[in-house]
């Protein structure tokens, strides 16, 4: 028998029962949470110590029901990945995953690169402080760029010589 109840036959089953049971508690907490920031700012009375404090109340709160509105895909996106039936599906999606990762953090990396030209280029006519800054993105930038193809290079050799 099936002591946990309907619908739930595998592990990612059993994580998405738990996520939904947290969620039907943690919604009703972050209105409560909302409703007490608004109480905080409503009776600050211009206290910049208060304002501070309800400030960091409403952020933390909505960033908590992100993360919770969030929960439900990361356990799917999570259970899709490793729902492969053997080693080498497994291999597979970590390979995939790898790859979105590195061009993720590549385009980051050119971005950044293009940043300190922005800021070379616009404190070219006044020089100092932000010049010398944006050089120094620049220069991050290449040696994050030449980091990147090089690691990028490694995965290649390992992933011709492993599968």
């Amino acid at each position: 028998p099936n002591f946990l109840g309907s619908g739930v036959s595998t592990v990612s089953d059993l994580i998405l029962k738990i996520v939904n049971f947290l969620m039907t508690l943690a919604l009703p907490f972050a209105v409560l949470m909302l409703v007490w920031a608004g109480f905080q700012f409503a009776t600050a009375q211009g206290s910049e110590e208060k304002l501070r404090t309800a400030r960091r109340n409403l952020i933390w709160t909505v960033v908590g029901v992100l993360v919770i509105l969030a929960a439900r895909e990361i356990v799917g996106y999570i259970t899709e990945l490793l729902g492969g039936t053997g080693t080498s599906s497994l291999m597979t999606k970590i390979n995939n995953l790898l790859t979105q990762v590195y061009v993720f953090l590549f385009l980051l990396v050119t971005v950044y690169f293009f940043w300190g030209i922005v800021k070379f280029v616009r404190a070219s006519a006044t020089g100092g402080k932000e010049m010398e800054e944006g050089k120094r993105h620049m220069i991050w930038g290449i040696v994050g760029m030449a980091v990147m193809a090089g690691a990028w290079g490694i995965v290649a050799i390992l992933q011709s010589v492993l599968w």
